[in-house]
């Protein structure tokens, strides 16, 4: 598969004395904003265009998966869409006003963005520009990386990243025996994933098993993307019926598979996690910014990145009402997988409250084959006299 080959880098519209076209600006604003990264590739979110504005909106249908508890993850994604709109905003000098809920009727509608053409041209500064120009290289890395320690560099940008999002905050983990405590935790708590025929079942309808399918589906994963090559890749088409992942879970697959999936947490730089102190749709706007932020830097810096969000999900889903979507044995595997994600990770403050929403690892890896595709803004538009 060559998805590879279709990864393109628009040029940004230029901004003339006479002016610019408002709708090629708004156009590729739009087209960036769509480059965020969302679980299993989904895209929960639609544009709607004005002259001067754009508003994104939540596309609740996007994910009905038990991962999506409340929407929470997406409107995570749509945080992430929204700072890349700001980024390359910035990058075209063009200056904003972005509103968070401007609808309150309307709570799918999550933000507007207003650009004021008539302004001077602002002026960005060369990491903002480092930042825009890595919207179009982000990808996720499932690949085995080395272990190299974080340079001083690269741990700085790191954390100043979320320096203008005060409600999120930063964990690093970079010893070899932390990695090794949160590698079991995590491996843990994906029991579940592996052993729960739904969760099973949405996996394999958002792979994309062909180069067609992707192209003209252009959400979900692609083989590629996922790192899936030989061993991984006949697992993965093998186990497309959940009879037969179900038979060979007698056998402990779903043990084996979710030590397997996590792997690299040790082997890695670094595992972080960004947490919150608030679980409303602002906060986790606020926390989708940070975490594309960071993302973003983590590639301007030559970093690799993966998410390894599940646990972090169950988390949420327990923590917010969702206790009895599980069974005993699940709770009773999650119960175990929590105690060890709490001891990973001491920095956290109980008494604060905060909640993981992004766990991931960074560091060197080889390069991909392939990434995740993605809608155009014409697919993605609302029409403007309705939702």
């Amino acid at each position: 598969m060559e998805i590879t080959a279709q990864r393109h880098t628009p040029e940004p519209p230029v901004r003339g004395e006479q002016g610019c076209d408002r709708e090629k600006v708004l156009y590729y604003l739009m087209e960036a904003g769509a480059q965020a990264p969302s679980f299993y590739n989904a895209q929960p979110w639609r544009f709607r265009s004005d002259t001067d504005s754009i508003e994104l909106w939540l596309d609740p249908a996007a994910d009905s998966s038990l991962y999506d508890w409340h929407n929470a993850l997406s409107i995570l994604s749509c945080g992430g869409v929204l700072e890349n709109i700001q980024l390359a905003a910035d990058e075209l000098g063009l200056k904003t006003d972005v509103e968070i809920a401007p609808a309150p009727g309307h709570s799918a509608l999550l933000a507007r963005v207003t650009a004021d053409f008539d302004a001077p041209e602002t002026s960005t500064s060369p990491s903002d520009q480092d930042l825009a120009a890595a919207i179009w290289r982000r990808h996720t890395n499932t690949l085995q990386f080395d272990s190299v320690p974080l340079e001083e560099r690269q741990r700085l940008a790191l954390t100043d990243a979320i320096v203008n999002s005060p409600a999120v905050t930063l964990h690093l983990l970079e010893g070899p025996q932390q990695k090794e405590r949160i590698f079991a935790a995590v491996a843990q708590a994906e029991q579940v994933r592996f052993a729960r025929e739904d969760l099973h079942r949405h996996l394999h309808r958002m792979i994309r098993w062909t180069e067609a399918e992707a192209s003209s589906n252009r959400t979900g994963l692609t083989l590629p993307a996922m790192g899936a090559c030989g061993f991984g890749e006949t697992f993965f088409r093998m186990t497309r019926s959940w009879p037969v992942m179900k038979t060979m879970n007698l056998f402990g697959a779903y043990r084996d598979q979710a030590k397997r999936a996590n792997e690299g947490l040790k082997n890695c730089s670094a595992v972080g996690l960004l947490t919150i102190r608030q679980g409303d749709d602002r906060a986790l706007l606020e926390a989708g910014r940070a975490m594309e932020r960071l993302w973003l830097t983590a590639t301007a810096t030559g970093l690799d990145l993966q998410p390894h969000t599940v646990i972090t999900i169950f988390h949420w889903i327990r923590r917010f009402g969702g206790r009895a979507q599980f069974d005993d044995w699940e709770n009773g595997i999650l119960d175990r997988a929590f105690t060890g994600y709490a001891e990973a990770f001491p920095a956290l403050d109980p008494a604060a409250d905060e909640q993981g929403v992004f766990l991931f690892r960074v560091g060197h890896g080889p390069e991909v084959r392939g990434y995740t595709l993605r809608r155009s803004p014409e697919e993605l538009l609302l029409p403007r006299d309705g939702a």
